[in-house]
């Protein structure tokens, strides 16, 4: 895979546009790595910039964000698929 920097990332010939990543781990309340719906949203649009579902056995996640919100500060929230926890909202993140 090439790195084309913030911009994009060529993969099998296929260029996706976009405006940064947010990476991270996902783990229950008591620790364990999990698989969960994450989506990020920017602060100033409130609108979803971008999202994935975590990795059931390792708990990462990347979520390559839209390049119309590239620099901006985004926030960041894990659904749980099920009635285990409530939503967790990580705030203030700004896609690298």
């Amino acid at each position: 895979m090439a790195d084309l920097g913030a911009i994009a990332k060529l993969h099998n010939q296929i260029k996706a546009i976009h405006g940064g990543t947010i990476s991270g781990t996902v783990h229950n309340a008591s620790g364990a790595n999990v698989s969960r719906c994450v989506v990020a949203f920017s602060r100033v649009t409130k609108q979803a910039s971008g999202g994935a579902i975590s990795d059931p056995a390792t708990g990462n996640y990347s979520i390559l964000t839209n390049i119309l919100n590239k620099g901006q500060e985004h926030f960041v929230v894990e659904f749980d698929s099920g009635y285990e926890s409530q939503a967790r909202v990580i705030d203030r993140v700004i896609p690298l």
